[in-house]
């Protein structure tokens, strides 16, 4: 289950990689931390910290808002 997750995570199928995650909740928290990974990546950095905060990870939601922060400051 967790390949099936991990293809479906490359492929960016979130819907189904989150489907997959409510069945098998031991896989959630990879399934967030790698979708808050995709949403910094593509530039949705609030949606971001939140992903990373509700995964657990609070290291990486604050190295979000502070990329955000940085990035604001640059404009």
């Amino acid at each position: 289950i967790k390949e099936l997750i991990e293809l479906r995570m490359e492929s960016q199928q979130w819907e189904e990689v989150f489907a997959l995650a409510k069945k098998y909740p031991d896989l959630n928290k990879l399934a967030l931390y790698k979708y808050a990974q995709w949403l910094a990546e593509n530039d949705r950095f609030e949606d971001a910290q939140k992903a990373f905060n509700e995964a657990g990870f609070k290291k990486e939601a604050i190295k979000v808002l502070e990329e955000l922060t940085f990035n604001a400051v640059a404009e």
